[in-house]
């Protein structure tokens, strides 16, 4: 699949690249960016799944390249066929699914940020004896007189 990725984003990268001989929303173009976005979420999420750290940079890379592929081929295909189509509905989906699985990777990726005065309160709070339990009477002080 990742051959086929980027034998599908040479192949774009010319189509685009040649000015005026490629419309904008030329069918075959946004087939192309179709292909291109469904091939980079799949593998997304299938790098996702792994959880090393070139695992996640993968994805991260292949979230990166999906998200504009798809935008591309549905905006085409909208202007194209019309935004009722089943072909635009496609790519919606496809869309979709994508801010689902981008959401469940930043989620599952993020490291929550540590503040310097969050560390601070947690060492001072660790340091400090705890209560009593509640079950235990309260020891007296002795009473001091004033004289």
């Amino acid at each position: 699949v990742d051959r086929a990725i980027r034998y599908n984003a040479v192949v774009v990268e010319r189509m685009e690249g040649a000015q005026g001989a490629t419309p904008e929303n030329y069918p075959r173009l946004a087939e192309y960016h179709m292909a291109m976005g469904d091939m980079c979420l799949k593998q997304a999420k299938l790098k996702a799944a792994n959880q090393t750290p070139a695992g996640r940079s993968m994805a991260r890379k292949y979230f990166k390249d999906a998200r504009p592929a798809l935008e591309k081929a549905l905006k085409a295909r909208t202007a194209i066929y019309g935004k009722d189509s089943p072909r635009a509905y496609e790519v919606k989906r496809l869309l979709d699914e994508y801010k689902k699985e981008h959401d469940e990777f930043v989620k599952a990726t993020d490291k929550k940020k540590v503040s310097k005065k969050q560390v601070a309160a947690a060492a001072a709070a660790a340091s400090t004896p705890p209560p009593p339990p509640a079950d235990m009477p309260a020891q007296t002080q002795p009473a001091t007189s004033a004289a």
